[in-house]
């Protein structure tokens, strides 16, 4: 499959999220469906990327990758995640790769990674401290 699929899934699933939230309606299940494109997503880039060693990574990571997913786009530990900004910000990557910018998506990755990192540290201070 390619990535711009489940980019496309991202968007329309995110701005149904946005619109359920807008209007204090349930989207619980919306968040699944986001999950389950994102995670394809990435799996599509790394397929697509043709690359051995990075193929072998990801799959030894899956699980950690998938709990990360789960906390970061959990809006109980993080209630101002965006699901608009999340697919803009992948679309972004995916563009800037396809028209040969690969600083630009090098320095798009890095801001991505250090927003999840703080998103991870917030969801897991939050589930800590709502565990106690």
């Amino acid at each position: 499959e390619m990535p711009h699929k489940y980019l496309e899934q991202m968007k329309k699933i995110s701005d149904q999220i946005e619109n359920s939230r807008k209007n204090n309606g349930d989207f619980k299940h919306l968040i699944n469906e986001y999950h389950e494109a994102d995670l394809n997503f990435h799996v599509s880039l790394v397929k697509a990327s043709n690359n051995k060693t990075l193929f072998l990574l990801f799959n030894s990571l899956s699980v950690l990758i998938k709990q990360s997913f789960t906390l970061t786009q959990n809006v109980k530990l993080n209630p101002s995640k965006n699901f608009n900004d999340n697919y803009k910000i992948h679309n972004d990557i995916f563009e800037s790769v396809l028209e040969g910018y690969f600083q630009r998506a090098d320095n798009i990755i890095s801001c991505h990674m250090q927003k999840v990192q703080h998103e991870l540290q917030n969801a897991i201070t939050t589930a800590t401290s709502k565990s106690r």
